[in-house]
């Protein structure tokens, strides 16, 4: 217990001083391989994060597509891990929607775990609330506009996202999401529709390691950002990605 604790306050101190030697987060927009900021942890370690606050995105490489905008806070994480998944295979995981559900994430304000999601699935369209089956690799990697419900555990009510995603080349699989309805609580809107934005950039490097570089967005919202927080949300579905359930490793940002 102690050496988890000690690797969760080094991570958390990692996110807190937001040592920037960089201005703006750098994506991998070309090959991949190259330089990014923050850099790529190794292989199966933690992911490595920076975070900003009333940042302007939108002077930033064209390959953050809608997160090019102002932003109240906006972090950053880039990591490696091991996985046997082709691209096709990643595409699936990401389509698989209902497999979100239950996700755990490190809640700052209560200070433990907490469930993200307690309900997520597919729907067929941008105003259908018709549940449908998971997003094949197809649909995923094809740059159509899919639509899916989610019930997060801090809001009421289902809300809306798109998810666009789209293959690059043979080995990189690009996801955009961004909510389509408001946020609430109870009556009071919390979020914006768009205000919630997050791209994904993966590149399978060789047959058992990919490459995940995340850029997690807030334009603005009813309550101040704690850029922890966020980072924690991107976390959990980094964790996901990875295949590695987020409640068995040190929280990124306590």
């Amino acid at each position: 217990m102690g050496a988890r604790r000690a690797l969760a306050a080094a991570a958390g101190m990692l996110v807190a001083l937001a040592v920037q030697a960089q201005a703006l987060p750098v994506p991998p927009c070309g090959a991949s391989g190259a330089q990014v900021h923050p850099s790529y942890s190794a292989p199966d370690g933690a992911p490595a994060v920076a975070s900003w606050r009333n940042l302007d995105l939108s002077v930033t490489p064209a390959c953050l597509g809608e997160l090019r905008a102002p932003m109240e806070v906006a972090v950053a994480l880039a990591g490696r891990f091991r996985s046997p998944l082709s691209v096709e295979g990643m595409a699936r995981r990401v389509g698989a929607i209902s497999q979100t559900e239950g996700l755990r994430y490190w809640s700052v304000t209560d200070e433990g775990w907490r469930t993200l999601l307690s309900e997520a699935y597919a729907v067929r369209g941008a105003e259908s609330n018709a549940r449908r089956e998971d997003f094949s690799a197809a649909e995923v990697l094809s740059g159509a506009a899919l639509y899916t419900l989610q019930r997060d555990t801090r809001t009421t009510g289902l809300n809306r996202y798109r998810l666009i995603g789209r293959r690059v080349g043979a080995n990189r699989v690009i996801v955009e999401s961004a909510n389509v309805t408001p946020l609430r609580f109870l009556f009071v809107e919390l979020y914006a529709p768009r205000a919630l934005r997050v791209i994904h950039i993966l590149d399978r490097l060789s047959s058992d390691v990919w490459a995940i570089y995340t850029v997690s967005a807030v334009q603005s919202g009813t309550l101040e950002q704690d850029p922890r927080a966020v980072v924690n949300r991107a976390a959990a579905y980094h964790h996901f990605l990875a295949g590695v359930p987020a409640d068995r490793i040190p929280p990124l940002a306590p």
